[in-house]
């Protein structure tokens, strides 16, 4: 007989978590209010450094921003402001 156990979430899965949706709140709120302008590129690393927090993070909510169409995409070049 096989018991399969579940793992709750690492502290520090939990954090990254947390951390990706406040980023994500961030960038999603920004974008609605003007604060980045059409066109304008979204450049992660840039964003992990003003924001404090890892490029993990910031690539995770930009994938969520873009997902919801807030940010295009860009192939081997970012994400960027829809125009």
């Amino acid at each position: 007989m096989t018991q399969t156990t579940r793992r709750a979430a690492s502290p520090a899965a939990s954090g990254k978590r947390m951390l990706s949706e406040q980023i994500y709140a961030y960038l999603r709120d920004a974008i609605m209010r003007g604060t980045y302008a059409p066109g304008e590129a979204l450049k992660p690393q840039d964003l992990a450094k003003e924001q404090g927090v890892s490029l993990a993070v910031v690539r995770e909510a930009l994938v969520r921003v873009a997902g919801e169409g807030l940010a295009d995409r860009l192939p081997n070049r970012g994400f960027a402001v829809p125009a």
